[in-house]
């Protein structure tokens, strides 16, 4: 695969705007609203009278309009009250008022403050002077209900004594104000897409709110630009103010606006509006700042810098003198779907000389929800984001053979971030989720771009998945020097995301530069192939594999001079009723869903059997599994052993028989079998209550002392199914076969180790030579009705 650096046109920050594509969204109710009428009492407010009315005689009902010669922007405020007859809320009953606004002018509201406020209300004994004429106006009495405050493009959220919102409560006070409203504010609810900007045209509105119980009231609302180039809207409660309405009021003092059009207004009771589907345009992140985490360096973002681009710059590494951290705010709290995953992008620099070698883990990165992270001195030096604890998910790779992040949270490479800091194995809350190492096997971190993503999507309540790669930029025709990526799925510790973090502390970095990280929904990432190095297995990685009492069988193993050779042997057979049982550990975890496409795991190697043959009953088994229960190969004791434990490995097991011998007894779905799935059981027990059989393949060579070539080979098919392949030959002896597994679950799609075992029951063999045991990638086995491969296969399951 080759990772190209992705062009794009970007404006500077201070001048970031949105292209949308702009689609009609059809506005319906939940239901029909009953006893609707047109709103037909218009006037200006106490609040608000720089423009005239324009309502006469002639004004159909439901409209009403104010108007100037020039914008207002702040010069005064224009205000226009529709009023009705008291309609009263029940829990079973909404009162419902809807209508069009039209916004008039050449240019738009842009970042101004509040261009438009609105408000449902109830006001008392509320009187309606010199209707149908350009001096209608209200006079003035308190108010209660609910305030709207949308906002507009990068602009300032309504702010005073009520606090900070969108969305309010209007207590006994001015409706139009956020000082004197009696307040509070009940949420803040932003635009869609991202900063969109409130554009001259007409926009579609609805206001519902019931009753929810004696001291609660809910409101629902939405302001829609009819091309849905602007979405405002929501769902909340709040305190139940009041229990009746008569009023819709809308106040303007900044835009570019020189008319305001109602039409269609009505007011009436029914079900609770439906709030359509906010529209969705993906962006470049513009909120960056350094965090409490790590300010070791500075940050590099000012007023010219590329939306999507941040930077962390020192005179010198940091070699572990501290820790150096940038933060990319979304901007928005963005929900983890079911239907979709939240997807973060881009690309990511690491500016030095050398590299990070074996350091310990010189990046470490996050994506995360921060409550009430509120960013200070953007676009300065100082930029920073006031701390808060986070719920996510964490990555911490390693570099070269440097030792896998550890802590509180476990051993891992990827973990959740639960209450904690996003940088920390040890209070982030954790756990850590797995260890997926980067590959080629041992590769460092070196100077140079990467390309990484982040996908994160929900699989039910209580889990969520997460997938991710981080991938240094290669040449056509080439590879890639680093590759991280992964597919896990952990605790859903949270249903929403605010931010991406990164982080350094070794490594001969002198600055982190993050480049058009964006942020997008759509289908999950999906994960570019690791680049693939072959290897034999290491000679340190050989050992007895089970109980010592019963898995070496009176053998002793002698390691072999090269990678991928072994022996083990004794003074005579192994001993009966017993097992001499031998694991080669790769040198990496093998995850078939990450190997190019149309390629399959293959294992290749020889086997040379010592003064006798597995001729007897079930003599040889092998296979390919995968354990995290293994433990490491201890040769401080009597024979080379793997400390752990063999009972909780899940792979494919193959047992060929020889002449007239029957195939192993399989006893989780009864009958016999000579290739099966094993999982989470003694690899080499066909006991597993959960194992299965895919084969009762035999022949009728038998197989005596000598040498034997194998070949397995394993291939994910996507959908659940695993292509597995077998072959081994001897001069005289041939047992091979192909099949596909679609068992629920499959036994693995992850592989570390290769196993062998002789039994001592009516075999006479005393020694097996382990040769040339080379993991490698290559085509699948298809064996052939004669023995010859890649022809039709003549074992289906």
């Amino acid at each position: 695969m080759f990772l190209q650096t992705k062009t794009k046109e970007r404006s500077v920050m201070k001048r970031f705007k949105y292209t949308f594509i702009a689609f009609v969204t059809v506005l319906t109710l939940s239901a029909a609203i009953r006893a609707q009428t047109l709103v037909d009492d218009w006037g200006r407010t106490p609040q608000g009278s720089y423009w005239p009315i324009l309502n006469d005689a002639l004004t159909p009902a439901g409209e009403a309009s104010i108007a100037g010669t020039v914008p207002i922007n702040g010069a005064g405020q224009a205000t226009l009250r529709g009023g009705f007859d008291t309609l009263n809320i029940t829990a079973d009953t909404a009162v419902v008022v809807t209508g069009k606004i039209e916004l008039v002018g050449t240019v738009g509201a842009e970042d101004s403050y509040n261009p438009l406020r609105f408000a449902i209300a109830f006001h008392p004994d509320d009187t309606l002077n010199y209707a149908l004429t350009d001096s209608a106006r209200w006079v003035r009495s308190p108010g209660w209900g609910y305030i709207f405050t949308p906002r507009t493009g990068a602009g300032v959220v309504a702010n005073g004594t009520w606090g900070t919102g969108t969305v309010g409560v209007l207590n006994n006070g001015n409706w139009h104000s956020t000082n004197s409203n009696g307040g509070p504010a009940l949420a803040t609810i932003l635009q869609a897409p991202r900063n969109a900007e409130m554009i001259p045209g007409i926009y579609n509105w609805a206001i519902s709110v019931h009753q929810v119980n004696d001291t609660t009231n809910e409101i629902r609302w939405y302001l829609i630009e009819e091309e849905n180039q602007y979405w405002y809207g929501g769902i909340v409660t709040g305190p139940a103010s009041t229990d009746k309405f008569n009023a819709i009021n809308f106040v303007v003092n900044t835009g570019d606006w020189t008319q305001v059009k109602l039409t269609e207004v009505s007011a009436g009771l029914g079900d609770p509006i439906v709030i359509p589907e906010a529209p969705w345009e993906k962006y470049f992140i513009d909120q960056w700042g350094e965090t409490t985490q790590g300010r070791y360096w500075v940050i590099q973002n000012n007023s010219s810098t590329l939306v999507g681009d941040g930077s962390i710059k020192g005179d010198a590494p940091i070699n572990g003198a501290g820790q150096a951290s940038i933060r990319g705010g979304f901007g928005q709290e963005l929900q983890i779907k079911a239907d979709e995953a939240l997807i973060v992008t881009g690309e990511l620099e690491l500016v030095g000389t050398v590299g990070a070698e074996d350091s310990y883990n010189p990046l470490r990165f996050a994506i995360s929800y921060n409550e009430n992270d509120t960013l200070r001195y953007a676009l300065t030096d100082s930029a920073y984001w006031v701390r808060s604890p986070g719920f996510g998910y964490i990555w911490c790779p390693r570099t070269g053979a440097g030792v896998v992040a550890n802590g509180t949270w476990g051993t891992g490479t990827v973990g959740v971030l639960n209450n904690g800091n996003w940088h920390s194995t040890n209070s982030n809350g954790g756990p850590a989720l797995a260890t997926i190492l980067q590959a080629p096997r041992n590769a460092e971190m070196t100077p140079g771009t990467y390309d990484w993503s982040i996908s994160v999507h929900q699989v039910n309540d209580t889990t969520n998945e997460i997938r991710w790669y981080l991938i240094k930029q290669y040449a056509a025709g080439e590879q890639s020097d680093y590759w991280f990526g992964g597919i896990v799925t952990g605790p859903a510790v949270t249903d929403k995301l605010t931010g991406v973090s990164f982080n350094v502390n070794t490594g001969d970095w002198t600055e982190l530069k993050v480049i058009e990280a964006e942020v997008d929904y759509g289908d999950p990432i999906d994960i570019p192939a690791a680049p693939w190095e072959e290897f034999y297995i290491p000679v340190a990685n050989w050992g007895f594999f089970g109980s010592p009492t019963n898995r070496i069988g009176g053998w002793t193993l002698t390691p072999g001079t090269l990678d991928g050779n072994v022996s083990i042997s004794g003074t005579g057979p192994v001993t009966a009723d017993q097992w001499a049982s031998i694991r080669g550990g790769f040198v990496q975890d093998v995850l078939l869903s990450n190997l190019p496409a149309d390629t399959a795991l293959v294992i290749t190697g020889e086997l040379e059997f010592v003064g006798g043959g597995f001729d007897g009953w079930s003599g040889l088994r092998f296979g390919v599994f995968h354990t995290d229960s293994a433990g490491v190969v201890d040769t401080t004791t009597d024979g080379i052993v793997w400390t752990g434990s063999e009972g909780y490995s899940s792979g494919y097991l193959f047992a060929p028989n020889s002449g007239t011998n029957d195939n192993p007894t399989w006893l989780g779905p009864g009958g016999t079998g000579s290739v099966g799935g094993v999982i989470n059981a003694t690899w080499l027990s066909t006991n597993g209550a959960n194992n299965y059989i895919l084969s009762d393949q035999k022949t009728t060579d038998v197989a005596g002392a000598g040498t034997y070539e194998f070949k397995l080979s394993f291939q994910s098919m996507g959908n659940g199914q695993t292509a597995v392949g077998y072959s081994i030959k001897g001069s005289s002896y041939t047992f091979e076969g192909s099949t596909t597994d679609n068992h629920d679950p499959l036994a693995t799609e992850k592989f570390n180790s290769i196993n062998f075992a002789v039994s001592g029951t009516n075999t006479t063999t005393t020694a097996l030579n382990i040769t040339n045991v080379l993991v490698d990638l290559g085509s699948p086995i298809i064996v052939g009705v004669n023995g010859d491969d890649n022809l039709m296969p003549v074992v289906y399951s």
